[in-house]
């Protein structure tokens, strides 16, 4: 399990750009990749989506969690044919 601490700037909230205005994220785009090997830039597992709420939609639900240094969440990955999946991590 991989979890990624990401803050998304939002409307009313956005921040300010160096290059001057301001901005915000109406998509948030991910990759993770894994190459064979340092030198040769080949990719063993590469995992990419991306995370968008559609323009209109009211009321989206956003899981939110945290805790201190050390603390260990235990996260809920929903069903297998095996019955539930769960998975736990420490907070760095």
């Amino acid at each position: 399990m991989l979890i990624l601490p990401i803050a998304i700037p939002q409307k009313n909230n956005p921040q300010k750009l160096s290059e001057g205005g301001v901005g915000w994220a109406e998509k948030v785009r991910f990759s993770i990749e894994s190459p064979t090997a340092e030198s040769n830039g080949w990719e063993v597992l590469s995992v990419r989506g991306t995370i968008e709420v559609p323009e209109g939609v009211e009321n989206v639900v956003i899981p939110k969690f945290g805790g201190a240094t050390g603390d260990q969440l235990e996260i809920d990955l929903g069903m297998d044919s095996e019955g539930p999946i769960a998975g736990s991590c420490i907070i760095e």
